[in-house]
C-alpha cells in the first residue's frame, strides 16, 4: 500500500486528512503500528511544559500544606490555651480575599449613591 492509499484510508476511517507530520515524518506507518514517533523540537517543547506543570503543583501543594499546618497550629493552640496560631492566620489575609471587601464596600457605596440621586430627581 503506497503514500496515497494510505492517506485515503486514513481519511475514510476518521473523516479527516491525516496530520502533516504523520505523512512526513513516518509516512503513515507509525501511528499504523503503534509506535510514537516525536520530533526533537517538540520533545523539548513537551518537557519544557511538563517542567511548568510540575512547578506549578509543587506551588499549589506548598501552598496547601502551609494552611493545613497553620489549622494544626491553631488546634495545638487550642488545647494548650495560647491563642498564638490564631494570631497568626488574622495576619495572613490573602490579597484576593481584602481585594475583594474592597470591592464589595465600594458597590454598596456606588448603589446607595445611584438611589439617592433617584430619589432626588
Amino acid at each position: 500500500m503506497n503514500r496515497r492509499q494510505k492517506k485515503k484510508q486514513y481519511k475514510k476511517i476518521h473523516g479527516y486528512n491525516p496530520p502533516k507530520e504523520w505523512q512526513v515524518v513516518a509516512g503513515g506507518t507509525a501511528l499504523k503500528n503503534g509506535d510514537l514517533v516525536i520530533p526533537e523540537e517538540n520533545v523539548e517543547r513537551i518537557a519544557e511544559i511538563m517542567c511548568k506543570g510540575f512547578d506549578a503543583f509543587k506551588e499549589a501543594l506548598t501552598k496547601t500544606m502551609e494552611a493545613v499546618g497553620n489549622l494544626f497550629l491553631i488546634a495545638a493552640d487550642g488545647l494548650r490555651g495560647d491563642n498564638t496560631g490564631q494570631q497568626l492566620l488574622i495576619e495572613q489575609q490573602e490579597p484576593a480575599v481584602v481585594l475583594a471587601t474592597a470591592l464589595a464596600e465600594r458597590r454598596k457605596k456606588e448603589c446607595n449613591r445611584k438611589r439617592l440621586r433617584q430619589w432626588h430627581r
